[in-house]
């Protein structure tokens, strides 16, 4: 497993510790594991507590992690304040719950959630840091993608292109890891998270 650890966190995560409100955000490509390592996450340590997102996306099971709403909702929340950093994704809107990220905080939680990479810096006033997971390489990255029905030329030219941006940066994020072991990538998180 390659580990990208930069000694500068951009969260300034040394500063953020202890007593501060922390949102971690799990960042990657599709299909690389970020949903599978944030549950584990959440198994395994009880300070952990997922924020919901609200979206417009259509839901296709019953989910306290994706708030279906319609997009005259999404306005009205964005507008009185309720979400976070609006980000747009394949033509449906996303927005962390700010009322639900607060409650995590009064609990005493750390708040983590998956999110896109590219949105990231649009989340400002918030202590935040990023983990990001790289695939093994991109013909395992193309396999998860199409094994997902993403199997278009240009999305995974453009999740590549962001996973090479970060393997030739890793002061972009806080922690990258390659996900080539599921068990292990929790484990780095998991310590990773416990050093915070």
């Amino acid at each position: 497993m390659k580990l990208y650890q930069p000694t500068n966190l951009t969260g300034s995560a040394t500063e953020i510790m202890k007593n501060q409100d922390l949102l971690i955000l799990l960042t990657g490509p599709s299909g690389v594991g970020k949903t599978t390592i944030l549950q584990k996450l959440l198994k395994i340590n009880p300070k952990l507590v997922q924020v919901p997102i609200y979206t417009t996306r259509p839901s296709r099971t019953h989910s306290e992690t994706k708030i279906s709403i319609s997009d005259e909702e999404f306005d009205n929340l964005m507008a009185a304040g309720g979400g976070l950093a609006e980000m747009r994704v394949y033509g449906f809107r996303y927005a962390i719950s700010k009322s639900h990220l607060e409650n995590r905080w009064r609990n005493q939680k750390i708040a983590i959630t998956d999110y896109v990479f590219r949105y990231s810096e649009d989340i400002k006033n918030v202590n935040k840091v990023i983990i990001y997971l790289l695939p093994p390489n991109k013909t395992e990255l193309i396999h998860r993608l199409k094994s997902r029905g993403h199997g278009q030329n240009e999305r995974i030219e453009s999740d590549w292109q962001e996973v090479t941006l970060i393997q030739n940066n890793p002061q972009l994020v806080d922690l990258a890891i390659v996900n080539d072991d599921l068990d292990e990538a929790v484990t780095i998180c998991e310590k990773f998270i416990n050093s915070l």
